[in-house]
């Protein structure tokens, strides 16, 4: 192949504003912290009751990904958790979105869009895909289920 025909291949432009996230992220789920702190404490669990420690759980990656989870996440227990990704999932937000808002718990709409920039994009009729009231409204029901614990 030349090298004129390499370069006129066309490749996917990631853009996170119209959440093209890549070839890794097309299959993947994306977690927030507190179901990726939820998973560890589970496998934790899951190795007390066998008896013991795995490979898995001894390793300084795994301890240092549980204690910056359990320091920064956000929710408490697997009810809050999920009661997060159901506002979300409802409000019609992709994964990589909800992930994103559950972990950053913006003040407003305006710092959700800034750092979410998808949330931002217009769809394909031109009009917002969510409203500043919409996102104002998702941010406030989140911050009661973060609330009552």
């Amino acid at each position: 192949m030349s090298g004129l025909a390499c370069t006129n291949q066309t490749k996917e432009v990631e853009d996170a504003t119209e959440l093209k996230l890549g070839e890794d992220f097309n299959t993947a789920a994306a977690l927030s912290m507190n179901e990726v702190m939820l998973v560890c404490q589970s496998k934790v669990e899951d190795d007390a009751e066998a008896g013991g420690e795995t490979s898995t759980t001894t390793t300084r990656v795994f301890e240092k990904a549980l204690a910056y989870c359990k320091r920064y996440a956000n929710c408490s227990n697997q009810q809050q958790a999920a009661a997060m990704r159901d506002l979300c999932e409802s409000a019609g937000l992709a994964d990589f979105e909800t992930a994103a808002l559950a972990n950053i718990m913006p003040q407003n709409a305006d710092e959700a869009r800034t750092l979410v920039p998808s949330l931002a994009a217009r769809g394909e009729d031109g009009n917002e895909r969510f409203s500043e009231e919409q996102i104002e409204a998702l941010l406030n029901e989140m911050n009661n289920v973060r609330a009552f614990e």
